[in-house]
């Protein structure tokens, strides 16, 4: 009876802690995370839907805990000064984003200067099991990137912008 008891109770603590590591990571993701989305005038289909993570140092470390937590291996994500993880949602005709001049959607960090910086490297994402875990806002018909610009002052208010032909759209981030 006492080892039952005993079974149950870790069960429960061992959920518990779980579940508050996975409360902890969502709230810091989304302290991190801002969405956009730019829709057709006349027949509002969707040009694009997207969300961009600041990779900040508090949201990696978050994740490298919430890694341990659930004892799994954590790959951070490689990129050079500061870095985003976007995910796209484009028709396929507009799903080209990258650094090529003829890409659709160019993409741009403003910071506290104010001056658009363009990005010093776009990678598409494969996604794994692990980075459903850590960005679940991704869908099975988005595209992820992680972008790197250059490190910059991003002053209290940057923003990133994706821009094209057909529209513009700005994440903005409060960080003070």
């Amino acid at each position: 009876m006492k080892r039952s008891i005993f079974g149950i109770t870790l069960i429960m603590l061992v959920t518990l802690g779980a579940s508050n590591a996975n409360a902890t990571y969502n709230s810091v993701l989304r302290k991190w995370t801002e969405h956009g989305r730019i829709f057709a005038f006349e027949t509002m289909d969707a040009y694009v839907i997207w969300n961009a993570t600041l990779l900040s140092d508090e949201l990696l470390n978050a994740q490298a805990d919430l890694a341990a937590s659930r004892k799994v291996e954590y790959k951070r994500p490689k990129f050079e000064g500061i870095g985003f993880f976007v995910e796209m949602y484009t028709k396929k005709f507009l799903s080209d984003f990258s650094k090529d001049p003829s890409s659709i959607w160019k993409g741009f960090l403003v910071g506290a200067d104010g001056v658009e910086v363009p990005p010093t490297d776009i990678q598409i994402v494969t996604m794994t099991i692990d980075d459903k875990v850590f960005y679940p806002h991704v869908t099975m018909w988005s595209k992820a990137y992680i972008v790197s610009f250059p490190k910059i002052d991003l002053g209290q208010h940057p923003k990133f912008i994706i821009r094209s032909i057909l529209a513009e759209s700005t994440l903005k981030w409060k960080l003070k």
